[in-house]
């Protein structure tokens, strides 16, 4: 199998381990949504949090998606 990309990572551990619903794409962005806060995962896997995108911060330097990358293969080997 081949090794996910960084936007595959994020989706998927954003989407399926902490729980939170797609809502749209856009030729940018995926958004995924919780509680009225919103995470944007760009086309290369960069990471936003926040109520709109105007006003939301990065998270891509506080990620680690290795780790990330570790959680999610070993959530879909369960």
């Amino acid at each position: 199998m081949p090794k996910m990309t960084r936007k595959e990572v994020a989706i998927y551990y954003y989407s399926i381990i902490m729980g939170y619903s797609h809502e749209k794409s856009t030729t940018k962005y995926e958004v995924l949504t919780k509680d009225e806060v919103h995470i944007y995962i760009g086309k290369n896997g960069a990471i936003r949090k926040g109520k709109n995108l105007t006003d939301s911060i990065s998270l891509t330097d506080r990620t680690n998606y290795n780790k990330m990358r570790m959680k999610v293969e070993e959530h879909k080997k369960r």
